[in-house]
């Protein structure tokens, strides 16, 4: 199965392979897992959440990167570590303005990013609080190939263990056909609530993959204060 994360056009993950167990966690409707939100089932409005996703770009290691992100602090925006790697001043293009980020945090094992800018988001998106079912559906907000920002409905199939850097993390498995420049983008569900960060699909197919939102959660808690800048790696990684 050949895997590609979004943010940068055309770049496949080159000698990786995403595992994932046989065995699916929440495939079930019969399956319930404690701090479980059942009670979305229908496809949200995410009409408030547009002003809060960010197209983000740049130049580095001899190519142009663009993926998503999005606030979740008052200076702070959440992305996928692939999205900026290599590069020092991320471009941000939010709402009609153009910032750059300085970027704070840089995980590649998770595949997470944090960013800061000088400018004060007015309103944070909320991060769920509980892990959600198989069939609870949502919006995925972001740009792929570059485009205006696009709403692409998704639904989740389940809750798999994916084996990527020697460990395991749970991640959903979404029916949702997106393309470049979708990593980093926010699975929305009912209320408003960001129940995962886009990271990879499959191409030619509706399968996506999403960190879940408990994960992205621990991460804004521990590194949002944060204001040194930090490496986001070099260019001989491939």
């Amino acid at each position: 199965m050949r895997v590609q994360r979004t943010g940068v056009l055309e770049r496949l993950i080159l000698g990786l392979t995403l595992m994932f167990s046989s065995m699916c966690v929440a495939c079930s409707n019969d399956v319930v897992h404690q701090g479980l939100d059942q009670s979305n089932n229908t496809k949200p409005a995410s009409l408030d959440a547009r002003g809060a996703v960010a197209n983000i770009n740049g130049n580095a290691c001899g190519e142009i990167q663009q993926g998503t992100g999005f606030v979740v602090g008052a200076h702070i925006l959440l992305t996928d570590a692939h999205v900026i790697h290599g590069e020092t001043h991320p471009s941000i293009i939010i709402d009609s303005h153009v910032l750059v980020g300085t970027p704070i945090y840089y995980n590649t094992s998770l595949d997470l990013a944090l960013l800061r800018t000088s400018v004060t988001f007015p309103q944070p998106l909320r991060l769920a609080e509980a892990l959600y079912q198989r069939g609870v559906r949502g919006t995925i907000l972001g740009f792929p190939y570059n485009h205006p920002l696009t709403e692409t409905s998704g639904t989740i199939l389940g809750l798999q263990s994916e084996h990527l850097t020697g460990e395991s993390r749970r991640t959903y498995r979404l029916d949702a056909k997106i393309g470049p420049g979708n990593s980093g983008s926010p699975f929305i569900v009912k209320g408003g609530r960001v129940a995962g960060i886009v990271f990879a699909f499959v191409p030619g197919t509706a399968i996506t993959y999403a960190m879940p939102s408990l994960t992205l959660r621990t991460v804004v808690r521990k590194e949002g204060d944060t204001t040194a800048r930090v490496s986001t790696g070099s260019c001989d990684r491939q």
